[in-house]
């Protein structure tokens, strides 16, 4: 088993627990209810974040990684909503394609009617090679208590984009060997078989889209089960960029220019340029569509000849964000996953 130096350096702090479990409920329960003071219990909740999935919940992430029969050498996680789901059905109608050996895929989702399109659309891509399981996590957020206004869709925004580093971390440390998850946001383009790529990095505790000057894009990251405290120092990080609108960029950028967190550079690789791709740049092994805008990346898909979306509703010429029935509250909430990172670090 790999241990890096800097988990040796000094000892895992126990995660801000500040709250007690039912009052950190109430503030789950209360963010969805109370629009207008959603940022008061977003705060509530970011700052005990790693406390935040209950043991059911994380025994079912857990065991979606845990049956031995399954494929090892290459697991795969996407986290979705009902607003990612078309974007999702592409990802995967390209990821199963580009493998060649035995690949587990796991969807996490985070509502009912992306897990029910998970279940219906996304399973049967596994064919007769792959395993692709769908986890139901919609209790992770108290949906049913849900005021809908466009105030508060900054509020669920920010808590669902942390779910991704939560779950991984969830997941990643209860592995019972040394090989590691891959998280890959859904609007990603698999263009060849990923083990190569990770195999370059196999001594590195954490692998990372290469963003910017040096620093990592949380969309497209792969750990292994020794970076809890990496993880867990990005997460430190939460309560100090929940304003942003890339608040895990900022975060991870924090944590890996302070003085805690520097020693981990030398744990971590990231993927070259032509290796992995953001803005729909072509590169050998993935092309990340962010620094777009949610109109744009399924027409730069189209004209790229990456849009492969097979369920009904996504095959089409359709836009990827809701339609203009849905409540303000959903348009804005579906802007805002969709346009994650359209705009470049500068």
């Amino acid at each position: 088993m790999i241990v890096s130096a800097s988990a040796l350096r000094f000892a895992p702090e126990v995660p801000d627990q500040s709250l007690a479990k039912a009052a950190y409920d109430e503030a789950s329960i209360n963010l969805m209810r109370d629009a207008d003071g959603c940022t008061d219990h977003l705060q509530n909740l970011l700052g005990g974040i790693e406390t935040y999935f209950n043991e059911g919940q994380t025994s079912r992430l857990q065991k979606a990684f845990s049956d031995p029969a399954d494929p090892t050498d290459l697991r795969i996680l996407a986290v979705g909503t009902k607003h990612t789901v078309c974007l999702g059905d592409n990802w995967l109608e390209h990821a199963v394609k580009a493998h060649n050996q035995p690949t587990l895929f796991v969807h996490v989702s985070l509502d009912e009617e992306a897990q029910a399109s998970c279940v219906k659309d996304f399973q049967p891509k596994g064919g007769a090679m792959h395993k692709v399981k769908c986890v139901d996590l919609s209790d992770a957020l108290h949906w049913s208590d849900l005021r809908e206004t466009k105030a508060s869709a900054g509020c669920v925004y920010n808590l669902i984009v942390w779910m991704k580093p939560l779950i991984m971390k969830a997941v990643t440390t209860s592995l019972a060997d040394s090989s590691s998850v891959l998280l890959m946001d859904t609007d990603i383009i698999v263009h060849r078989d990923l083990r190569q790529l990770l195999a370059e990095g196999r001594t590195s505790m954490v692998q990372f889209q290469n963003e910017a000057y040096g620093l990592p894009n949380t969309g497209l990251f792969n750990i292994n089960r020794n970076a809890s405290e990496f993880m867990h120092g990005w997460m430190k990080e939460a309560l100090t960029s929940y304003l942003d609108k890339k608040p895990t960029q900022l975060a991870i950028k924090k944590f890996l220019t302070s003085e805690e967190g520097t020693p981990f550079k030398n744990d971590m690789r990231l993927f070259k340029t032509n290796q992995v791709n953001k803005c729909g740049r072509k590169a050998e092994y993935a092309t990340h569509y962010n620094c777009l805008p949610a109109g744009r990346k399924k027409i730069l898909m189209q004209e790229h000849g990456s849009w492969n979306a097979t369920s009904g509703k996504c095959s089409g010429a359709g836009e990827l964000s809701l339609s203009k029935q849905s409540s303000l509250f959903d348009q804005e909430l579906a802007d805002l996953i969709l346009s994650e990172g359209d705009q470049e670090i500068p």
